[in-house]
């Protein structure tokens, strides 16, 4: 004998407001139907909430987090967050990386990180947050950067000692954002795409000196729109350094990125490195459009001790991908089309860095050297030079 079972949802019933433990785990439900389940529940009543592995999109999942609110403070635990310990003020280190003691396969997702972001400003005693793998998203994780800016969180990520295990020092953020000038560097430090969000809504309120997230394949295209919001809201006036060299970005990106530093060539007073992320993949017209930006906000920055003018270009191939050779070309290439749209008159110094560092090793028996292409580019942009009345010096490093 067979029993019969119903769910009667007509009307808003179903009796979701006498529940105090509800998971949706894994349901992979449409976030109209989740929205519905809790919007039928007794916020007062639940205990324990879990609406991971569902269709929820960023948005979806902000407005839904905001929409609870202060119901989240009775609950036990939310999307794998101990709740009573944030708010409890019993914990320190809030690691999430690899969910111990939790589900595996399900990261506290972007709704999940919306609620710690609204947790955290009434925290006092949380220094670190991991969340690494979680899959919560660009735009809630730079809501948590934001709310963790108003807290005493100082470590996220283990950024700063990643590239070996015991080795480096761990990005101290609260020492950070107390200096007078604030030096964001983590080239080389598997930064990701969330991590920039983060890092950037952490400092969204103070102006950088220096932005380093060079050689870092996993920021991506992605996030181009959080480090080009951050740079036009006024943050251009005081910032020294850019570098995003070696990042995967696509030729939509790179234009993007270039249009927004022309936009800002005025207040680009302090200037003085500026390092763009080119590569093989990109199109000529891409190259192209970059150079005849960059050359006319040139004489703009400040470089050195030279005003408004440019005195030293600095030719120094960037290797990064797996067809190194090919990223030194795309970035010698784009600096010649760069010198022939300047043109300029008040260039003292040209530095060409071929060394050992940016060398090629081809495979035997052929000898080490550059790709063919590298050598070509920088004659090209020797040539395009070659009238500057005011040169003074040429220094050029070649490791053969």
């Amino acid at each position: 004998m067979t029993l019969s079972t119903a769910l009667d949802l007509s009307f808003g019933g179903g009796g979701f407001d006498l529940l105090d433990n509800v998971s949706l785990l894994g349901a992979g439900l449409p976030s109209v139907i989740v929205e519905k389940i809790l919007a039928s529940l007794d916020a007062t009543r639940l205990r324990r909430l879990d609406i991971r592995g569902n269709e929820i999109d960023p948005q979806t999942a902000r407005e839904m987090a905001r929409r609870l609110g202060p119901t989240f403070k009775p609950m036990r635990e939310c999307n794998g967050l101990p709740i009573q310990d944030i708010i409890g003020n019993t914990t320190k280190r809030l690691r999430l990386n690899g969910f111990r003691g939790r589900h595996h396969f399900f990261g506290i997702e972007a709704f999940g990180a919306h609620v710690l972001a609204g947790l955290l400003p009434e925290n006092t005693s949380l220094v670190e947050i991991d969340f690494r793998l979680n899959s919560i998203g660009l735009a809630a994780a730079a809501d948590l950067g934001k709310a963790s800016a108003r807290t005493q969180v100082r470590y996220v990520n283990q950024l700063g000692c990643r590239k070996r295990s015991g080795y480096g020092t761990p990005l101290d953020l609260k020492k950070m954002r107390k200096t007078a000038e604030p030096q964001l560097r983590s080239s080389k430090d598997l930064v990701t795409d969330e991590e920039v969000a983060f890092l950037l809504g952490y400092f969204h309120d103070i102006p950088l000196a220096e932005i380093d997230v060079s050689q870092n394949a996993g920021v991506t295209s992605a996030a181009s729109p959080h480090i080009i919001g951050y740079l036009s809201a006024g943050r251009m006036r005081s910032l020294r350094r850019l570098a995003l060299a070696g990042l995967p970005w696509s030729d939509d990106s790179v234009i993007s990125l270039v249009d927004a530093l022309g936009e800002q060539a005025n207040s680009l007073l302090a200037l003085e490195e500026l390092t763009l992320p080119l590569h093989c993949g990109l199109k000529r017209p891409t190259l192209v459009h970059l150079a005849e930006v960059v050359a006319r906000c040139f004489p703009t920055i400040k470089f050195g001790e030279a005003s408004y003018s440019l005195s030293t270009l600095r030719l120094s191939p960037t290797l990064c991908l797996s067809r190194p050779e090919e990223a030194a070309t795309a970035e010698l290439a784009a600096w010649a089309l760069i010198a022939k749209e300047m043109k300029p008159s008040c260039l003292r110094r040209l530095i060409i860095m071929l060394d050992e560092s940016t060398s090629i090793d081809a495979a035997p028996p052929v000898a080490p050297g550059h790709h063919p292409l590298v050598y070509w580019s920088t004659m090209e942009a020797l040539r395009a030079l070659c009238n500057c009345g005011e040169l003074e010096a040429i220094s050029i490093s070649v490791h053969p």
